[in-house]
């Protein structure tokens, strides 16, 4: 009865430890053989469960990379249209053949300095075990630049974006095509918002001991609460076929690499206004602030 017992107690043992292979004597014909035989059918009932566990663990896994590949595709389409979309405006211009030799130059640098972005956006995706190397720079500039490439868009919807001075001496460390990108899922969504024809985009920047606040404000459609609560959500969208629901949610992911934040402020039928947030650097002394008219 004692060998039984042992016997029992290595088999429990041995199941511990996942080994399912069980040498008991199941052909016993007393009370222990009722018994080995009992435990070993539970042996290869857990034998069969821990299977299917493995392989659910599995699925689970490949699920999860499929949607992690599927949300970074979703992303890189996101990045990559939104320079194409610019390209594609002003190509279409450059065909039409109502601009100026000026102009036409002015165009086709843009073009290329879009082509270039979409270069180096492919490459750091290629690289992505390199740190991306930061660097000073204005943010003033780099809104201007964004500006420019919308003017056709805003051209043809009759808005206005007013540039106002930013702080002298303003400087943010960062990723300059990084921040542009922020810059440009803005701006893109002000010019979206507005639906009329006195439409009005502010562009400002101002200074306080939190940080360098650069605004945009627009007199677009708004949001209410509802909206505003899962407007940082990947895919939520409220434009029917014309955005990804990616920009506003990429956006806060660069701001957070870049040691700042992203604040939205709306109401329905008024406007939007978008602050972002970098960190002031050590020894960085820019004027006053500006506050907005």
């Amino acid at each position: 009865m004692i060998r039984a017992i042992r016997s029992l107690l290595a088999a429990s043992v041995q199941v511990g430890r996942g080994d399912y292979r069980l040498a008991l004597p199941v052909q016993r014909r007393d009370e222990f053989g009722s018994l080995y035989r009992g435990f070993a059918s539970m042996a290869a009932k857990l034998e069969e469960d821990a299977a299917k566990l493995e392989e659910s663990k599995r699925l689970l896994v490949t699920s999860e990379r499929m949607a992690a590949l599927g949300s970074f595709s979703a992303g890189v389409a996101h990045e990559i249209n939104n320079p194409l979309g610019v390209i594609l405006n002003h190509v279409q211009l450059l065909q039409s053949g109502k601009l100026s030799e000026a102009e036409r130059s002015e165009f086709l640098a843009r073009v290329d300095a879009e082509i270039k972005r979409i270069s180096r956006l492919l490459r750091n995706l290629l690289h992505t075990e390199e740190e991306v190397a930061f660097s000073d720079f204005a943010p003033e500039p780099v809104v201007r630049e964004v500006v420019q490439l919308f003017s056709p868009k805003l051209q043809g919807k009759g808005v206005e974006v007013r540039l106002e001075p930013f702080p002298d001496g303003l400087a943010i460390e960062g990723h300059v095509d990084a921040v542009k990108q922020v810059f440009f899922n803005l701006l893109y969504n002000a010019v979206q918002a507005i639906h009329h024809d006195h439409g009005l985009i502010r562009v400002f920047g101002q200074a306080d001991g939190s940080g360098f606040w650069i605004r945009f404000c627009d007199n677009g459609e708004g949001m209410d609460q509802a909206t505003r609560a899962h407007i940082f959500e990947p895919f939520f969208t409220r434009k029917q076929h014309a955005g990804t629901g990616l920009g506003l949610a990429l956006s806060r992911k660069i701001m957070r690499q870049h040691g700042g934040a992203i604040e939205v402020q709306s109401e329905e039928n008024v406007g939007t206004t978008v602050s972002l947030c970098f960190p002031m650097k050590e020894g960085s002394c820019p004027s006053a602030a500006i506050s907005p008219s």
